[in-house]
């Protein structure tokens, strides 16, 4: 156990969990990053992939935002994404969130 109380084993599934995600996140981005619609900014891609990722995945909100910021500029993040999207580019904000994605339970 770690000085907070929990184990070896369950931050290993809470990172599981968390790049899952994460990776799923960055997949729509991808997606919509590939559509080159001309006119769109960032955030306008960013709350797609976030309506994206609500649609796909039973109208929850992406919750990681604030972990996607930190791994997006991570060099095993950057060279997987990178590949198809330039995700270090893209701010973060949880202002861009659109509140109706929120899970409410």
């Amino acid at each position: 156990m770690d000085q907070s109380g929990h184990t070896e084993q369950s931050i290993k599934s809470r990172w599981q969990d968390i790049n899952a995600q994460c990776a799923k996140f960055i997949g729509y981005l991808n997606q919509i990053n590939n559509r080159h619609q001309s006119g769109h900014t960032d955030h306008d891609r960013l709350r797609e992939a976030r309506e994206l990722y609500a649609a796909n995945n039973g109208k929850r909100q992406f919750k990681f935002e604030h972990c996607f910021n930190i791994l997006k500029q991570e060099k095993k993040w950057l060279d997987a994404s990178n590949k198809q999207a330039n995700v270090e580019d893209i701010p973060i904000s949880s202002e861009d969130n659109n509140e109706s994605f929120v899970n409410k339970d």
